[in-house]
């Protein structure tokens, strides 16, 4: 398989700053989810770092689902609960996760991960259900889509101010056009 030249400077700038896959996994490993959280910054949306997309395109095809599998097992760790997911619901829901949101970034699902164990998205009553945990992910979604407004609408607004202190006014154009 041939990737655009992009693709592969991206790749291979993701390989220069995370490692070798095992690296990359241990950095976004789920120790480092309250770590994200404390930064109290838009750091986990604006954060130059890979989206499961690319996570397989510079690691391979399996690279965002095993990812994905360790941090739903460290959830359903979490939880308390009686009944824990089995393997194939791990695996089978980190399949889904990938094929569904395959653009966000490492992150973002870190961040959806701590906020679910803050009980932001409801909680688990008696077994870990992956619907639940399907269902919630709707739900991070239209807040992350809302939290992207807020940082995209700030971006403008500095831009805008940096804008306006460089404009001239007509009659200074018309003094430096002559």
């Amino acid at each position: 398989m041939t990737f655009s030249p992009d693709l592969e400077r991206k790749t291979q700038l993701i390989k220069d700053r995370f490692g070798d896959l095992n690296s990359c996994l241990n950095i976004f490993n789920p120790d480092n989810q309250a770590t994200l959280a404390k930064r109290h910054n838009d750091s986990w949306i604006t954060a130059d770092v890979p989206t499961l997309a690319l996570l397989n395109q510079t690691y391979g095809k399996t690279a965002s689902v095993q990812w994905l599998v360790v941090q739903i097992y460290n959830l359903s760790e979490f939880c308390g609960c009686k009944d824990k997911l089995s393997t194939a619901q791990i695996h089978e829901l980190s399949r889904i996760i990938d094929t569904s949101y395959y653009h966000l970034k490492l992150t973002e699902l870190m961040m959806f991960f701590f906020n679910f164990k803050m009980g932001k998205y409801g909680k688990f009553y008696g077994a870990v259900d992956p619907m639940v945990i399907t269902c919630a992910l709707r739900e991070f979604m239209q807040e992350r889509n809302q939290k992207i407004d807020e940082v995209e609408s700030e971006r403008r607004k500095k831009q805008d101010e940096e804008d306006r202190k460089k404009a001239v006014t007509y009659e200074e154009y018309l003094k430096m056009k002559k």
